[in-house]
């Protein structure tokens, strides 16, 4: 692509993308477009007979905080 404004050239990257761009003076800043979303998972932890394990800890991978699991296996991670 040549000749053709910036604002294109970016829509046309980026749109594939979870991306968006602000422009700001003689800055471009990009980010995700679910930037400060809050977005969770949730399910049940069970052993091999479908039965829940309560006290199962469920843990995100490179958090260290305690996400938890409470009543019959039940658990809920909220993310960004």
């Amino acid at each position: 692509m040549t000749n053709q404004p910036i604002q294109r050239l970016l829509d046309d990257v980026l749109h594939q993308r979870d991306l968006q761009y602000t422009m700001t003076g003689h800055s471009i800043v990009v980010t995700l477009k679910t930037a400060g979303k809050v977005k969770q998972v949730s399910g049940t932890v069970v052993d091999s007979n479908g039965e829940p394990i309560i006290g199962a800890n469920v843990v995100e991978k490179g958090d260290y905080e305690w996400n938890g699991n409470g009543y019959l296996g039940k658990f809920l991670i909220k993310y960004r």
